[in-house]
Formats: structure tokens, C-alpha cells, sequence
């Protein structure tokens, strides 16, 4: 029976997730699933995006090398879809194509001075500590003892504002890139501000997240007391912390609510930020006339992510793929990030995947799918193109090596981090 052949585009939580459903769906003809990522591994933000100091988040892989050992999943990494390949590639190649592309395209605040050196986007901060290639010769830290301004409330700016202070000898324990722990054990980052533009009570980052923040040893967390008002769990919990001893912790961790970036001060590279109040009135949050400029060398924006799609995919003012229940167009969907924007925790690409296969099973119910329709082949055009793939047992090559190298420390791995190296390891050359 003619098999169903699905590609799926991002290999990271969203990916696997819709792939696992696919599989489970029971369908009455054979299911091919190629997960395909421009890079050589899989498992996109739970290995280059959650914090190094997150192990039990980062376990969930084990989940995904269940689903990439099942029969008719391929990995295809290497393989970059709107350079590799192109859209009309995958749709001549495949009967349906499902986006999970992740949303790979910083926010930034948009505001006078914001390309100064020293300006540097959540996402990238990330990628850095995290060993991602994109990443390789990045240098954010700043020279001299210095206060660092992270703008954001969510799970991501939070994850900055920790890992910039927090603990390296914990760090070390962990798999976060070395040349990045090595530059943050230099660094004289002292004080990390996070600004927020409403309340505590609003703030978006979650109450786990939050609690981390209790295992900062060295680090005095401060508020105004005057914006630590209600009975939320996470106002209470940011009142604990305030009321704690501040002998004996060497940095700072401000949270500044209400208050809303102006612009970017410096000539060459940061040396403040200019802020002002943000209130409400008449139930609607508008911004003060008065201004502030806190000193600083290092400004992170970390107010969220837009998708970077190939030629062909419709991205709306959101910066999300536009859908109905997932379905893109005709024999295309989009799944995580790239259709809700960047929400939820990694468990949440799960049903989120579901709903976009329910809706593409529909279409095959409904015959707008059919099987076998595309008579390309992305084996033989890939090859045509002399493209280097990394399969699932080039993924290990690079997982075993990586494990390996640790094997006398106390750290889970020591990623590789450049691509010559990964692809070298994958092909067995290394």
C-alpha cells in the first residue's frame, strides 16, 4: 500500500511531538516521516534554547529518541529548507509538509540606539551559552564591573537575568558551552535588572521558574515594596525573597516593574538605558513623562520571537504562520511556535501537534490528501545537490562523542559546537 509521506520541518519539540501523532493515528495506509533541520541535531530548543541549569526539563529527549527509533522516522539534518531545498522542493517530494520551524527571529525593542555594540537579543544570549553554532565566535559579556539590563518578564528573560549571575562553579556541573561558563567565570557583572512594563501580578514567567531564583545563593534579590502587592504566589514569593538577609550575597538581582525602555544610551556601544514609568489610566497602560537613565553596558531585549520561514509561508504582524487549526494551504500545516508564537512550556507542543494532525487526517478523510501524490524524490535531489546529510546514526555519532568527552567530569556532556566538527563526528571521520 502506498505509504503517506510527511515532512516535517524543524526537529525540535513541535517536530517530534507531530511526528509521535502521526504514528499513533492508526491510519489505514503506511505513515513516512522524514524530521528535517538545517541542523546536524535534533531536539531544537530543549538542546540549543532551555538553560544549561535545567537538566530535568532537558531528560524530555529521551522521549524524542523513542519516536525518531520508530519505523518509517527519518532525521534528515543538514538539510535547510529555503536554501537547500526550497517549499515548492518539499511539496514536489511529499504529500503533506507541516512547519515546526520554532520561531528563530528576535524581537527587538525598537527604539533609538538599539544597534549599539552591546545590544544583545535574548535569543542569541541563549544560543551562546547553549553552544549553538550560529553562536560560535559571539562574545556578548562586556569588560569591567558592570550592570547588566534585561527587558522582559517572560520564562526567557528571566533565564538570562539567572544565567548571568548565576553560580559557575553549578555551571560547570552542567552542559552549557565552555568557552561561555569560561567568559561568564571572568566576567564582573555584579547587578542584572530586569525590566518589566506592567506588574508582578502580570509578569509571564512561571512560578517554577520563579522558585529558582531561591537557589541563588550569592545573589540579593530586590523590589520596591510597593509593587509587591496581592496574594499571588509569585508576588508572595518575590516578597520572600525581598526579606531576605542581604549579608553575605555579592550580586544583585533587581526587578523594576512598570517601567518601559526609551532608548539606548552610548556612541559606540551601550553605556545606559533610558527608561520611564508605564501606569495605568483609565485602564489603559500608557507611559510616563519622566525619565531615568540606569547605567549599564549590557541591554538583553527579551520580549519574544517572531518565525523566519522560507519564501512561500505567510507570516502575519504576530510574527506566527497564518492557519486555520493548522492547516497553512492546501497540503501544508504549521505546528509549536511557528503557529501559536512563543508560548507554553516544551509539554505544550504536544497537543498543540495533535490538533494540527486532526486537522490533516481530515484533509486525507476528505481526500484534499492523497497519498503518493508527489512523485518527487528528496533522497535523489539531495543527493543531486551534493548535500551532506546527517541521518538519525549521525545524530548519535555526535551524542556518543559528546557524552564521552565527559566522562571524567561531573557534567552530563561537552557539546560540540561548530559545524565542521559536528558534521565531521556524524560522518565518522573524527
Amino acid at each position: 500500500m502506498t505509504s503517506l509521506r510527511v515532512a516535517i520541518v524543524g526537529a525540535g519539540p513541535a517536530g517530534a511531538y507531530t511526528a509521535e501523532a502521526l504514528l499513533k493515528a492508526g491510519l489505514e495506509h503506511p505513515v513516512a516521516v522524514d524530521l528535517i533541520d538545517r541542523l546536524p541535531t535534533p531536539w531544537g530548543l530543549v538542546r540549543s534554547g532551555v538553560a544549561p541549569d535545567h537538566p530535568q526539563i532537558k531528560s524530555v529527549t529521551r522521549v524524542f529518541e523513542r519516536i525518531a527509533d520508530r519505523p518509517g522516522v527519518r532525521f534528515l539534518g543538514g538539510v535547510e529548507v529555503g536554501v537547500t531545498v526550497t517549499h515548492a522542493d518539499l511539496l514536489a517530494a511529499y504529500d503533506a509538509v507541516v512547519y515546526a520551524l520554532g520561531a528563530e527571529a528576535p524581537r527587538m525593542l525598537g527604539i533609538p540606539g538599539e544597534t549599539l555594540e552591546g545590544v544583545v537579543p535574548a535569543l542569541d544570549l541563549v544560543r551562546w551559552y547553549n553552544g549553538h553554532p550560529d553562536a560560535e565566535d559571539a562574545a556578548p559579556l562586556p569588560p569591567g564591573r558592570t550592570r547588566a539590563v534585561v527587558v522582559g518578564n517572560g520564562n526567557v528573560a528571566l533565564d538570562c537575568a539567572r544565567m548571568l549571575i548565576q553560580d559557575v562553579d553549578r555551571l560547570r556541573r552542567t552542559d552549557a558551552a565552555d568557552r561561555a561558563v569560561d567568559a561568564l567565570a571572568a566576567s564582573r557583572i555584579d547587578e542584572v535588572v530586569l525590566l518589566g512594563r506592567r506588574g508582578p501580578a502580570e509578569a509571564s514567567f512561571s512560578l517554577v521558574e520563579l522558585r529558582e531564583l531561591g537557589e541563588l545563593d550569592d545573589v540579593r534579590i530586590v523590589a520596591d515594596p510597593g509593587d509587591l502587592v496581592g496574594d499571588e504566589p509569585g508576588v508572595e514569593l518575590l516578597r520572600e525573597y525581598v526579606a531576605r538577609p542581604a549579608e553575605g550575597r555579592r550580586k544583585r538581582l533587581v526587578f523594576r516593574f512598570r517601567a518601559v525602555p526609551v532608548s539606548v544610551v552610548g556612541d559606540d556601544r551601550v553605556t545606559g538605558l533610558e527608561i520611564a514609568s508605564h501606569h495605568q489610566r483609565d485602564g489603559t497602560w500608557v507611559r510616563g513623562e519622566d525619565r531615568q537613565v540606569l547605567d549599564c553596558a549590557l541591554v538583553v531585549p527579551g520580549v519574544g520571537f517572531a518565525v523566519r520561514g522560507p519564501d512561500g509561508l505567510p507570516v502575519d504582524g504576530r510574527g506566527v504562520v497564518s492557519h486555520e487549526d493548522g492547516r497553512v494551504e492546501d497540503r501544508v500545516y504549521v505546528a509549536g511556535w511557528a503557529k501559536r508564537g512563543p508560548s507554553g512550556v516544551i509539554g505544550t507542543n504536544r497537543k498543540d501537534a495533535i490538533e494540527t494532525v486532526e486537522t490533516l487526517l481530515g484533509d486525507l478523510a476528505a481526500g484534499r490528501l492523497v497519498p503518493g501524490s508527489a512523485a518527487g524524490e528528496i533522497d535523489d535531489l539531495l543527493a543531486e545537490r551534493d548535500v551532506s546529510v546527517v541521518t538519525l546514526a549521525g545524530w548519535r555519532a555526535i551524542d556518543a562523542a559528546e557524552v564521552a568527552a565527559a566522562e571524567d567530569t561531573d557534567r552530563p556532556r561537552v557539546k560540540l559546537t561548530r559545524l565542521p566538527e559536528l558534521r565531521a563526528v556524524a560522518a565518522g571521520n573524527a
